[in-house]
């Protein structure tokens, strides 16, 4: 490969690794929940052990607070709420 060519692979390369970085979930506990972002940047969405994402941000109880990820979900029509 010239040095032409890895100039112009370059670009997509980091394009993708920054991907990556944004999409990976950040681990909470120990035990295999991820948070996931939402779309309010305070808030977060878990993925839990089973790999399926969470449907509510924040608490169903008190809705101005967001999730725990210590608490485990409920599962409605076989998807996980979460709870604070």
């Amino acid at each position: 490969m010239s040095t032409v060519q890895r100039l112009a692979v370059l670009p997509l390369l980091m394009t993708l690794a920054l991907t990556a970085c944004q999409l990976s979930p950040a681990p909470l506990t120990g035990d295999g929940v991820f948070a996931v972002p939402a779309a309010d940047p305070g808030r977060h969405h878990l993925r839990f052990v089973d790999g399926q994402v969470s449907r509510n941000d924040t608490c169903m109880i008190k809705l101005e607070n967001g999730l725990n990820p210590k608490v485990p979900p409920m599962y409605v029509n076989g998807e996980p709420v979460g709870f604070c």
